[in-house]
């Protein structure tokens, strides 16, 4: 299913202007179609300056995290006892999700509700995959793809990241709305072009979340969609016929992007579905996590050969 608004009409295909498409309109339709239709699931479409109403979940407007650096001492002190190019995320208890109710209307089933959330300690990697200094990969990245890139790292020792993972690394332990803002989007602080970036993964250091981690909102990311952040969502979808999320809710595509202009929250909160058999987007992304302690010296030689070769072969995920 294309559940999610893009930059262009056809998967993998060039760039064009950017859309907002409820999933009615979507290239492959399914049974959560038509259940938006039914119940009503908001999708319309947001601006830029689309804060109107009580904030439900943030502190004072303005504070940012912009006090950050990327050079490799400053990973390296973020990584704490994780593999190589990963940051250290410390166990955590307490909120996360979008509190404000004029939102939660307005992006209802395509969200994470505000609820409280206990997290262990995790590792994940500071970039999206490949990685800092690449360039962002310009094929489609779709369900059959993720599960060969989630082969692939399981047998180094990595994982999938879960969707609660991503909104603490992105929000941080104050449950921020964006990565770099307790509540708004701030143009020209991370990549504005998700289809055709400007440069390598990691060019805008002002692309950090409050915990050090790099480059969330310019692509959205795929991840396991687990029982703490999907409960709501399940529910939301559930019917006298079954789940109607595509792939019965295995994965969900996280996170907002450089597009504001979708039907799902586009930021910390937001997350839309794709299952097996539909279509990828160049604008999406992974990252891989992994327990704190697992990482070894010949671990993370044998991940970097893993990247090398990706990066070598010019074929993006297709290569997996």
């Amino acid at each position: 299913m294309s559940a999610a608004s893009r930059s262009t009409g056809e998967p993998g295909a060039a760039p064009g202007p950017s859309l907002c498409r409820s999933p009615a309109a979507s290239p492959s339709p399914t049974l959560l179609s038509a259940a938006l239709l039914v119940l009503g699931a908001g999708v319309g479409c947001s601006g830029k300056g689309d804060t109107a109403g009580p904030v439900g979940t943030a502190g004072q407007d303005g504070e940012t995290a912009t006090d950050t650096a990327t050079d490799t001492d400053e990973g390296e002190s973020l990584r704490g006892d994780c593999p190589q190019g990963m940051v250290e995320i410390a166990a955590f208890t307490g909120d996360l999700g979008e509190g404000d109710p004029i939102l939660q209307e307005r992006y209802a089933g395509q969200q994470v509700l505000l609820r409280a959330f206990t997290l262990e300690a995790f590792c994940i990697d500071r970039f999206p995959f490949p990685g800092e200094g690449q360039a962002w990969t310009q094929d489609p990245l779709d369900w059959d793809r993720l599960e060969a890139f989630k082969g692939v790292a399981e047998a180094h020792g990595r994982r999938l990241c879960t969707v609660a993972e991503l909104m603490l690394a992105a929000g941080g332990t104050e449950n921020w709305r964006y990565p770099y803002d307790r509540l708004d989007y701030r143009e020209g602080r991370c990549e504005v072009g998700d289809l055709t970036p400007s440069g390598p993964i990691g060019s805008f250091e002002e692309c950090t979340s409050p915990l050090g981690v790099r480059d969330f909102m310019v692509r959205s990311t795929w991840a396991v969609l687990d029982d703490q952040a999907g409960e709501d969502i399940r529910a939301y979808y559930y019917t006298d016929t079954g789940l109607l999320i595509p792939g019965g809710g295995e994965y969900a595509v996280w996170g907002g992007s450089a597009s504001q202009d979708t039907f799902y929250a586009p930021n910390n909160y937001g997350l839309h579905f794709y299952g097996p058999g539909d279509p990828g987007y160049v604008n999406e992304s992974v990252r891989s996590c992994a327990a704190v302690g697992s990482g070894s010296a010949a671990a993370d030689t044998a991940w970097q050969a893993v990247i090398s070769d990706f990066v070598a072969s010019g074929e993006g995920f297709a290569s997996l």
